[in-house]
């Protein structure tokens, strides 16, 4: 009922008049319902009605030769109606409105990202002729034809992989081998699984595929060989494509349960030392090891000409702060934290994909936190390895 009073509204009046208990009782006997009476004097009372059952009141009291004064109005159809007197701010929420729907399905900002050789801005310019520029639909980006036509015009490039999130699209790229001299500059190569996986999807745009979906590799296997049989003459050459699955990962992080916390540094001893060179004069007496649980703190100051010339001459400060250690609990953080070390460190050995799901357990041995996560994903397995250079035995017939 509280919910429904805030939605539909109520108005808290101030009645006046020489016979409230009768004015009382004849609106209750119209069916109207009064809430939170109060008698402030015998001819005033305060109270709540419905907003619907306002007018009535209010006629019924002119009526009597009552006084009735409105104390404050609350609910959201109060509100709404409030709001409809500031068209300034109408017109203000219904342009976030149209911003919050219309943002999201665009793309604003272009990250380019790999890419050493080909220049960011042709990439751009590239993709902005194929339909990917500021502004533009994030359902009308083709993500596999913008990857065709810019393989075709940057040869410099092995892969490209394009992704949205919000209104940034990251174009990540991979170029070509650069290492090798123009005395070796074609190489034969295969594509090879990084791990054992899955194959999901098959895309060889050079090379012969010796894998197809739904067959399990092992790492370091031939996926797509540099080698292409034409019947009496057998290419060789630079595979290439793309293949994704499914690969399952396992991570072990460990996180302390316990650590040193300092309570508070009380007593300071300031020492004072001359380096020259590579020799420093101590000019204090104690033998400079400090008991455990101080902080040292070093300020070095090198003797400077004018000109800005350094000379190896340096004053040294050093402040040892005595303080007060305690083993305290780790924080209860600690285990989210290795989660996310965990996600960060499985996306850093990704070329290129994304984790489906994971499944995760915890547990404490002793003074450490063991978290084990077991991870699926999605990713692009294939890694080149060099196979032999052409320049040096040709190609094989």
């Amino acid at each position: 009922m509280g919910i429904w009073r805030s939605i539909a509204g109520t108005v808290s009046i101030k009645i006046t008049g020489a016979d409230i208990p009768g004015t009382i009782k004849q609106i209750t006997d119209r069916g109207i319902q009064l809430r939170d009476v109060v008698y402030i004097s015998e001819l005033t009372v305060t109270a709540a009605v419905h907003r619907k059952d306002f007018a009535r009141v209010r006629s019924l009291l002119a009526s009597r030769g009552d006084r009735c004064e409105i104390s404050s109005k609350w609910g959201v159809v109060w509100s709404i109606l409030q709001i409809q007197k500031r068209p300034v701010f109408v017109l203000g929420l219904l342009i976030l409105m149209i911003l919050t729907l219309y943002i999201p399905s665009r793309v604003f900002f272009i990250q380019v990202k790999g890419n050493e050789n080909v220049e960011t801005e042709k990439i751009v310019q590239a993709l902005h002729h194929e339909g990917l520029y500021f502004g533009c639909s994030r359902e009308k980006i083709r993500s596999e034809t913008l990857k065709n036509s810019l393989l075709e015009k940057f040869p410099e490039l092995d892969w490209i992989g394009i992704t949205s999130s919000g209104c940034v699209a990251t174009v990540e790229v991979r170029e070509n081998y650069s290492e090798h001299s123009e005395e070796d500059p074609v190489v034969v190569s295969s594509l090879v699984a990084v791990c054992d996986a899955v194959v999901e999807s098959v895309t060889a745009t050079n090379g012969t595929p010796l894998c197809k979906p739904g067959q399990a590799v092992r790492r370091g296997q031939v996926l797509i060989s540099g080698y292409q049989d034409h019947g009496l003459l057998i290419k060789a050459s630079r595979a290439s494509g793309e293949i994704y699955a499914r690969t399952y990962r396992q991570l072990q992080v460990m996180m302390p349960a316990v650590s040193d916390v300092r309570e508070q540094c009380g007593r300071v001893t300031t020492k004072f030392s001359l380096q020259i060179g590579k020799k420093q004069i101590n000019f204090s007496k104690d033998s400079g090891i400090s008991p455990a649980g101080c902080v040292k703190m070093y300020e070095k100051r090198y003797l400077t000409l004018p000109g800005g010339f350094q000379l190896p001459v340096a004053w040294i400060t050093e402040k040892v702060y005595h303080c007060q250690s305690q083993t305290v609990p780790e924080a209860a953080d600690s285990l989210s934290r290795a989660e996310e070390f965990a996600d960060r460190y499985i996306r850093d050995q990704m070329i290129a994909g994304e984790v489906i799901s994971k499944e995760q357990t915890s547990q404490r041995k002793d003074d450490v936190f063991i978290l084990s996560v077991a991870y699926a994903c999605r990713e692009q397995i294939g890694q080149h390895r060099i196979e032999e250079s052409l320049s040096q035995n040709g190609e094989n017939s």
